[in-house]
């Protein structure tokens, strides 16, 4: 199999190398290995998301600047050229590589760089939006400059990118992380940011962020938990996916004969939904705090889209009845909790200050009482 040396990003002529994606062995390859990826790992609750990596540089799915396209500069803006070799897999073959990925994953979400592979002999550009065939596929995306080529400022910016590429509201459904650049990891949360580094608040609201790989910040000494610049950087972290807060409830008195009811008002106060499906369950306290009941709602917690993506659904409604609740006569609490799939995993919690107030791990809805 060909493979090309390269020294693009110093990296070592002879000791790194990039492989032809287009030979049938390798292909085949990778074909077995992401079939047997998913098999091993889909649904393996320790894992959240998987970024698609395997092409190009660094596995972000690009080999610029062998793009075939002549290099920028200050007067001339880069452009298709039949001379510059491209390292890419063909479009067909980059479409095999994800529909592999989109057929092993099931259930563990995954994401990949940017849109990929244009329909047709057609070029999206800014002014120029053409939905890419990646977009189709169950896979969201991944800024590995995050803060720093996000926003709309030049054409390969992620979110421009995103933009004439038809992926703008895949985060409803997919979704959207990356790295912040390694270069301001620590810089972006000082009492004077990097003038180059764009704001890290309008970057999450603008991606819709659910993660940030951010290495620096655990390896550095400056990251004293109560310092000014960790305490900035640990807001950062909690602006990012979804926060939920139980806005109203309805929850009335009942006799041991009649069916019990709630009707509950929830809202999404951050910026992404929470991907996955984790089961819902209602929980009933006697006067001494004990569980004396549980019961599982059919209620997704994949589908809260946040309270400003439909300001017209400023809210969702969940309903529970049970006909048949079995409580004998006397005073209750009901609580609710979401089922962490992973043993010993983190409580996910709700927004509410009566999280955890009568029993670790479940927030307190209210009382009602079984004449």
């Amino acid at each position: 199999m060909k493979a090309r040396p390269y020294s693009f990003f110093g990296n070592t002529p002879g000791a790194s190398l990039s492989p032809d994606y287009n030979d049938p062995k390798l292909l085949n390859a990778l074909d077995n290995f992401i079939k047997a990826l998913g098999k091993r790992y889909d649904g393996d609750p320790r894992i959240a998301f998987i970024t698609v990596g395997l092409i190009g540089f660094w596995g972000e799915w690009h080999t610029w600047p062998m793009d075939g396209s002549t290099q920028e500069t200050s007067l001339l803006k880069a452009r298709p050229d039949p001379t510059e070799e491209i390292w890419m897999p063909s479009d067909a073959n980059q479409l095999r590589i994800l529909k592999d990925f989109d057929a092993a994953f099931n259930t563990t979400r995954l994401l990949v760089r940017y849109p990929m592979v244009k329909p047709g002999s057609q070029d999206a550009a800014p002014g120029l939006r053409i939905p890419y065939l990646s977009t189709t596929l169950n896979i969201g995306y991944h800024d590995d400059s995050f803060a720093y080529e996000t926003m709309y400022g030049k054409d390969w910016y992620f979110m421009g990118k995103m933009e004439w590429s038809g992926a703008l509201n895949k985060w409803m459904t997919e979704p959207v992380g990356g790295e912040l650049r390694p270069e301001i990891q620590l810089g972006i949360w000082l009492d004077s940011p990097r003038s180059d580094t764009e704001d890290f608040s309008t970057t999450v609201d603008g991606t819709h962020a659910s993660w940030l790989i951010a290495h620096a910040i655990f390896i550095s000494s400056t990251m004293k938990a109560g310092s000014a610049v960790y305490d900035r950087a640990l807001a950062g972290a909690r602006r990012l996916g979804y926060e939920f807060y139980v806005s109203s409830i309805k929850l009335s008195d009942i006799s041991v004969s009649d069916p019990f009811q709630v009707d509950l008002h929830l809202q999404n106060m951050g910026v992404a939904p929470f991907y996955y499906n984790w089961q819902v369950q209602l929980g009933v306290l006697n006067k001494s705090n004990k569980l004396v009941s549980t019961w599982d709602t059919p209620w997704r917690l994949d589908q809260i889209l946040p309270s400003t993506a439909d300001r017209s659904k400023p809210y969702l409604s969940w309903n529970y009845t049970n006909p048949k609740h079995g409580l004998q006569s006397g005073s209750y609490t009901l609580v609710m909790r979401v089922v962490n799939p992973l043993e010993n995993g983190k409580v996910l919690k709700f927004a509410n200050a009566t999280q955890d107030q009568n029993l670790n791990g479940w927030l307190t809805l209210g009382s009602f009482i079984v004449k």
